[in-house]
């Protein structure tokens, strides 16, 4: 699990005082924050886990790292939607849509009264997917800028 994520997504839910709806004080950045990581925890034990290992996908993403920047930046987003079987032929990334998706239901169970209802299922759902995307964004795209951040320190050695 990311915590950068999670306590990004508290932050800034709590700024709008967007869903889940606990209110802005102090204590509600608190239960938004456990919220996050009862989500994110949830969503990596569906789309890493158990659906990974019931339907024979493997969840991880491979970096291309070559072709054009906008080559590779659309390979890593729609890699969301495209997986691997453990055979390694691409399929349909069923482990993490519908691993997400299960994981966003499942907010449910502790959102509050006014956050659990079928449109913040759906919205969660589908910023979990944004968030995947920029994940394997960062994973494609960090090691070419930390190569190029800090170059200079493996020249010189």
């Amino acid at each position: 699990m990311s915590w950068f994520s999670t306590f990004f997504s508290s932050g800034w839910e709590q700024l709008t005082d967007s869903d889940p709806r606990y209110g802005v004080d102090s204590g509600a950045y608190g239960q938004r924050l456990g919220a996050a990581v009862v989500r994110g925890f949830n969503m990596r034990v569906f789309s890493d886990g158990a659906l990974p290992a019931l339907l024979h996908e493997d969840p991880r993403y491979y970096r291309k790292a070559h072709g054009s920047i906008v080559h590779r930046g659309l390979y890593a987003a729609l890699r969301v939607f495209v997986g691997q079987r453990d055979s390694g032929v691409s399929v349909f990334n069923t482990s993490v849509v519908v691993g997400h998706g299960m994981a966003s239901a499942l907010t449910m169970a502790y959102y509050p009264d006014k956050s659990s209802n079928t449109a913040v299922v759906f919205k969660t759902w589908g910023f979990s997917l944004l968030g995947e995307a920029g994940g394997n964004l960062w994973l494609e795209f960090w090691p070419d800028a930390h190569e190029r951040l800090f170059r200079r320190h493996h020249s010189d050695e």
